[in-house]
């Protein structure tokens, strides 16, 4: 996973391998910033406080967006994301 120092400023994340290990780290990490996402949505009608709902939905944008790069870095790699 440390390929990233190779001339090309970091820009060589999309050839990057994961080791067997590593697919299973990022799996887990997937699992639980899904889970984090279906908790927010479910939990934010329940919501009154404005504040904590903006909060909460920008809590769910980062996370979906965190999603989204590790997906566009390793495509198919992990198997699930």
């Amino acid at each position: 996973m440390n390929n990233m120092n190779n001339g090309n400023n970091g820009n060589n994340m999309n050839n990057m391998n994961l080791a067997p290990h590593e697919a299973i780290e990022v799996r887990e990490f997937v699992s639980q910033e899904m889970l984090g996402i279906k908790k927010m949505n479910a939990s934010m009608n329940m919501v009154n406080d404005n504040e904590l709902k903006s909060y909460m939905q920008d809590s769910v944008a980062a996370k979906q967006n965190v999603l989204q790069k590790l997906q566009s870095a390793f495509g198919n790699q992990t198997g699930t994301v």
